[in-house]
């Protein structure tokens, strides 16, 4: 199977050097659609592009015709790259300023290139001419969201992208993304996804989210369940994903259980300690287990274990283990921590942590916060910008919140509230 850019990027050489004729001729023909998902489909751009060598050898009837069969092919899979296209699309809107599938792709180019302000106005053209391209209506989503525009808007190109793929499971995802972006409440979220049907959830990042939901709403029995039924690619969504979300889900679970049945949720616990297999990741070195050693010495206590519960406290004090690079920035793992020093009459550990969450907050407030050791590509893997102010100050209050409780909370009140 041969890459079908390929002769077209060899024409476009051919063009630079004023062989217009022979980059023509080497493009007369179409290429094979069985191999668009493999390598892509040039198939508009290859008519944009010969339109403008025909343009060159003064055939404008032609140069037109070539523009025609570009609004009329198949633009699924078409994603333009490289000068040669960006100044194709550009010849093409000066021939036509309503072509609504230049736009798109134009937009495409833009927005790849960080250009997203420019490329929310192409996608919004190619929008208002007709397009009905889901690949423009999701790109116009991300673009509006990342130009701090409205979020409902954004929600409303990402629906609009869904009629247009029905299914799509990249398409539900990224909306359920957005729907968080939004503040939208759990149950709804959970409803529009499951409104899409089952086959959705082939998708890892997606099945992933959707177990965090299930667990938000206190049905961590069927996060557990989701999480068992399949095996993840390795960091599908990111790293640490998969293997957070069972943890959520698994200390929520044994909570419920400890009540009545602490022996079940000792187990439960103790199991999840080693990362399960399918999870497709194990524990990273400086990954805190803290909440599920805390959880863990708590129902060890319940069944009278209370050496044992002690130990797993004392665990947890702990954090990440000796291989890891370093300890990093406090977060909300560390609340977890405090807990385990309390729990151990350690009341002057435990304040240390509760300084260090009001240290990051204030640190949060002050500056852009900068990926740690292992996400440096972090970055490049969100959908939406979410390191805004807005954003860092919601994290500032919550490592202040999660202080102040500590702080007012001693270790009966403490295990009373945690129980909940």
């Amino acid at each position: 199977m041969a890459d079908p850019k390929t002769g077209l990027t060899v024409a476009c050489w051919l063009a630079r050097a004023g062989q217009w004729q022979r980059a023509l001729d080497l493009t007369e023909a179409e290429a094979e659609a069985a191999d668009y998902p493999a390598f892509g489909n040039p198939g508009p751009l290859r008519h944009y592009l010969r339109a403008c060598w025909l343009e060159e050898l003064q055939d404008s009837r032609a140069a037109a015709a070539e523009r025609t069969k570009a609004r009329c092919a198949d633009s699924c899979y078409a994603f333009p790259y490289g000068l040669d296209d960006y100044d194709a699309l550009l010849r093409a809107l000066e021939a036509d300023p309503r072509d609504h599938v230049a736009h798109g792709l134009l937009g495409c180019w833009l927005l790849d290139s960080g250009r997203t302000a420019d490329a929310l106005g192409h996608l919004e053209q190619a929008m208002a001419h007709g397009s009905t391209d889901p690949v423009v209506w999701r790109n116009s989503a991300l673009a509006v969201t990342n130009t701090g525009g409205d979020p409902a808007t954004a929600d409303s190109c990402l629906a609009r992208a869904l009629n247009l793929s029905p299914g799509d499971a990249r398409l539900v995802f990224e909306r359920a993304v957005l729907s968080g972006l939004r503040g939208l409440p759990a149950e709804q979220r959970i409803a529009d996804i499951e409104q899409q049907g089952p086959a959705v959830l082939a998708r890892d990042d997606l099945a992933v989210l959707y177990a965090n939901l299930l667990t938000d709403v206190g049905r961590a029995q069927d996060a557990l369940a989701l999480l068992a039924s399949r095996t993840f690619q390795p960091f599908e969504g990111g790293e640490g994903l998969a293997l957070a979300a069972y943890d959520r889900a698994a200390v929520q679970q044994a909570r419920t259980l400890m009540e009545q049945e602490p022996t079940a949720a000792i187990t439960l616990l103790r199991e999840g300690i080693a990362a399960p297999a399918n999870l497709g990741e194990g524990r990273h070195p400086g990954d805190s287990m803290a909440e599920r050693l805390v959880a863990l010495g708590d129902a060890l206590e319940r069944s009278g274990g209370g050496v044992a519960a002690r130990e797993a406290w004392a665990a947890a004090c702990g954090g990440g283990n000796a291989l890891a690079v370093d300890r990093g920035p406090a977060g909300p793992a560390d609340y977890w921590r405090g807990v385990a020093f309390i729990r151990l009459g350690r009341r002057q550990e435990a304040d240390r942590i509760w300084d260090s969450l009001e240290i990051r907050a204030a640190e949060l407030e002050a500056a852009p916060a900068q990926p740690d050791y292992f996400a440096t590509s972090l970055p490049e893997l969100l959908l939406f910008a979410t390191d805004t102010a807005a954003s860092r100050g919601a994290a500032a209050a919550s490592l202040r919140e999660l202080a102040r409780r500590g702080r007012l909370s001693g270790p009966l009140q403490m295990k009373e509230e945690v129980s909940r």
